[in-house]
């Protein structure tokens, strides 16, 4: 090998090196800053999320959700009529599969629980299936409690006409407070 076709060499070795340090710098970078994408909550929190989840926020292996948080994902809108309200209403929130993506959820169902302890079981391909959504907004306005919120699990019955049913209307749980990924 002549010393002009090493020095190539050992340039184009070098430049390899640092193009994988740079790849490894950059990959570390993005799951430390991924790993902690989820903060603590700074206003009351909305939804406590368990289970089989690999980010969490809190002591233990929870995420908890507050509003803030919960309004900074992207949101949709679901212009539905329900069992429980007059004519078509306008619920907006969080596609549940996003909220579970979040936190890294992975199982086969999601035992949801409202305020009063009643509990469901939603198969996790209910929400790869269908745009559910958690709403925290009827109407315009922020639901209450009063109103069947802070939160609650809308379905997209008016697009899906096969999800009005008795089986995917008890699916659909309000004053959410708790999932638990199973």
């Amino acid at each position: 090998m002549s010393p002009r076709s090493t020095k190539r060499f050992h340039m184009v070795q070098f430049f390899k090196h640092l193009i994988l340090l740079i790849s490894a710098l950059a990959a570390t970078v993005f799951f430390s800053s991924s790993a902690s994408s989820l903060e603590k909550p700074s206003t009351p929190v909305l939804l406590e999320i368990s289970g089989n989840i690999t980010q969490s926020n809190s002591d233990g292996s929870k995420a908890l959700i507050d509003r803030s948080l919960l309004t900074s994902l992207p949101r949709t809108k679901i212009d539905t009529m329900t069992p429980w309200t007059d004519g078509r209403t306008v619920f907006e929130g969080v596609l549940v599969r996003d909220l579970l993506d979040l936190v890294g959820a992975d199982g086969k169902t999601v035992q949801a629980i409202a305020i009063n302890d009643y509990m469901v079981e939603i198969p996790m391909e209910d929400f790869v299936k269908y745009d559910v959504i958690v709403a925290d907004h009827k109407n315009g306005d922020t639901m209450s409690i009063r109103d069947k919120g802070p939160l609650w699990i809308i379905y997209p019955w008016n697009t899906n006409p096969e999800l009005v049913n008795e089986v995917y209307h008890s699916r659909s749980i309000w004053q959410l407070r708790k999932l638990v990924i199973k």
